[in-house]
């Protein structure tokens, strides 16, 4: 895996080996961004269940200017640190928590361009975590009026539904398929 495009594209993203992380493949990345492609010039972006952070770095690659990393995992934090260093300059945040609990934290505080997240993915039927992270952004208001959310999901999951956004688009990819969500009006 590689940075796809930017002011750090080709650098390497450090990932564990074998299969305990799903890190967001590059076309997968490539086909975000070159939708977002307005919205990440000197956007606030969080980075939800980074695993190796590769989105959030991504994002910093191609301009973003306050990025949050967060991420559960403790022991992702090795792989997450070294993709950081090699972006000489660059200075996400990194938060370890639970990503739903997280959001709640950022209320009053922080709002985002830009909120993206890619859980463990569900077996079957909904992901819980997606219904928490989504009615937590929307209860605590931490996206901007014209800012959009991102799930990346299994292709078989349920999309979520949410009282304060809707579904702007839903892109497959394989085995993964992006969702996209704004404000309701």
């Amino acid at each position: 895996m590689r940075i796809t495009s930017g002011k750090y594209r080709g650098l390497p993203i450090k990932s564990p080996p074998g299969d305990r992380l799903r890190p967001t493949q590059d076309l997968v990345r490539e086909a975000l961004f070159d939708i977002l492609r307005d919205k990440i010039s000197e956007c606030a972006f969080l980075d939800l269940c980074t695993g190796t952070g590769a989105v959030g770095l991504e994002a910093i690659s191609r301009g973003a200017s306050d990025v949050f990393l967060v991420e559960k995992n403790r022991s992702n934090s090795k792989f997450i640190q070294a993709n950081i260093k090699m972006l000489k300059g660059a200075n996400p945040k990194v938060i370890y928590g639970d990503a739903a609990l997280i959001v709640k934290s950022f209320q009053n505080r922080k709002k985002f361009d830009v909120i993206f997240a890619d859980p463990p993915y569900e077996k079957y039927g909904e992901n819980p975590l997606l219904v928490k992270i989504l009615n937590n952004i929307g209860e605590y208001d931490v996206l901007n009026d014209d800012g959009m959310i991102i799930f990346e999901q299994a292709s078989r999951e349920k999309i979520v539904e949410s009282e304060f956004f809707s579904v702007l688009k839903e892109k497959k990819y394989g085995k993964a398929k992006l969702v996209f969500y704004e404000k309701k009006t």
